[in-house]
């Protein structure tokens, strides 16, 4: 089983996949997944990784005061996505 950084075993409470979007899509459909979740909710995202899309997500979760608690990058059919776990504030 994977786990946070904080240790704790990984799970979500929603998932949102924003792999085909173009920015800046990806932040503004996660941001209204996160408005639509309590405090403590943990939202599941799934992109395409590209030079900059890891860093707009660490940029958002700073700005917002939401967390990132895990994040991952795999590649499946030679296309590299990154999963990024974000914990609502």
């Amino acid at each position: 089983m994977k786990k946070f950084d904080n240790n704790e075993e990984c799970h979500y409470d929603d998932i949102l996949d924003v792999s085909k979007l173009s920015c800046p899509l990806p932040i503004l459909n996660t941001k209204k997944a996160l408005s639509k979740m309590e405090t403590g909710k943990i939202l599941r995202i799934i992109s395409t990784s590209n030079i900059d899309s890891l860093n707009d997500f660490v940029i958002f979760a700073e700005q917002t005061g939401n967390s990132i608690v895990f994040k991952e990058k795999y590649i499946d059919n030679e296309i590299e996505y990154i999963v990024i776990y974000i914990r609502r504030r």
